[in-house]
């Protein structure tokens, strides 16, 4: 890990741009208002040198990457949001479409007996980004507060890509993880949702924000619908406040106060949250090329002062955090289009890597 982040300091190699590009997060700056909207590469980087035009001077701004990739962040409100041109040579948003109908309407599933509640929160690999979707296993339910077209009266569903509770279209490292742990054994039965936010950082889930409310509507949910509270939250969140340049203290003070918030506004005192290392960004797809650590585009100390702050908050409040996995240590493996979101194999892996750390 530590080498890792010591060869960032290297000189980036220059990336072939040969396909269509995604632009993520323009209409915060009047650009285009559909979000992942595939165009060339030209119109993608206009938008950005626009973005880059007006950005209010008290934001802190990283242009390194430039044309194609613009980092701000806001210390009024204390949000980071990396904007960027995504090369996308095999359609990732038409393939999840046609994905999408392919695996059609969840079906109707009885909830198992004594499941393993996992609440998913925090950025993208649990926000369906993985370019593959899939359905869970047997015995892996989703509840469909929140879901589209499904009665307020609820019922239990089998688990499937995309999770509609969150933002993103495609797979989700949840669906793959609830499935391990029941085929593995490790539980009889799941009851699997996520509340993540794709590129959010730490302080868009702190008390009283939207994502906090919506994560509080579905876990009320849980507990009047089938009278279950998470067995685990699973925390994957980090590459954004490491662009955000968010310090150790201030991460770990943000942190405390959602478990405080959680526990005194939803009783969930029992519940226990296991943290996942998770703080760099890489700007190459190894997909389409040899792994090279010069295109980790996260600032080298902002990221330790992230893992500092992920390992900081271990063990609070009477040992209810635990330790998550090393995602960090899983950069180079199986990454497309951005460098950020793993393919589907790639997201076997991460799931994998929670696999040990929930008993």
């Amino acid at each position: 890990m530590l080498a890792l982040l010591s060869a960032h300091n290297a000189t980036a190699q220059p990336v072939v741009q040969q396909y269509t590009f995604t632009l993520n997060n323009a209409p915060l700056f009047g650009g285009n208002p559909k979000t992942n909207q595939t165009m060339d590469q030209a119109s993608c980087q206009a938008i950005l040198a626009n973005i880059q035009s007006t950005m209010p001077s008290s934001y802190t701004i990283t242009t390194t990457g430039m044309p194609n990739t613009l980092s701000w962040y806001d210390p009024d409100t204390k949000i980071g949001v990396t904007d960027t041109c995504l090369k996308d040579p095999r359609g990732l948003h038409r393939t999840h479409v046609a994905s999408n109908q392919i695996i059609g309407t969840p079906s109707p599933v009885a909830l198992p007996t004594s499941p393993m509640v996992i609440v998913a929160d925090g950025q993208s690999y649990f926000g369906n980004r993985i370019d593959e979707l899939m359905i869970a296993a047997p015995g892996v339910i989703g509840y469909p507060y929140l879901y589209p077209d499904q009665p307020s009266t609820g019922g239990t569903l089998q688990y499937q890509d995309p999770d509609p509770m969150t933002d993103g279209q495609g797979g989700n490292v949840l669906t793959r993880l609830a499935t391990e742990l029941v085929t593995s054994g490790k539980a009889t039965g799941v009851v699997a949702g996520s509340v993540a936010l794709g590129g959010s950082s730490i302080v868009q889930h702190l008390p009283g924000t939207p994502q906090y409310i919506k994560a509080e509507a579905y876990l009320r949910a849980l507990g009047h619908g089938l009278g279950l509270i998470p067995t685990y939250i699973l925390w994957d969140e980090g590459q954004t406040a490491t662009f955000a340049g968010i310090s150790t203290a201030t991460w770990v003070a943000d942190f405390e106060a959602i478990v405080d918030g959680y526990n005194e506004d939803m009783g969930l005192t029992s519940t226990k949250w296991v943290v996942a290392q998770e703080s760099l960004g890489y700007g190459r797809p190894a997909t389409y090329g040899a792994f090279n650590a010069a295109d980790i585009i996260s600032d080298v100390e902002s990221a330790l002062n992230i893992r500092a702050a992920q390992a900081a908050v271990v063990g609070y409040n009477s040992g209810q955090v635990l330790t998550g996995p090393d995602m960090d240590a899983l950069i180079k493996e199986r990454f497309t289009l951005d460098g950020v979101h793993p393919d589907g194999v790639g997201a076997s892996l991460r799931a994998a890597a929670w696999l040990p750390t929930l008993n």
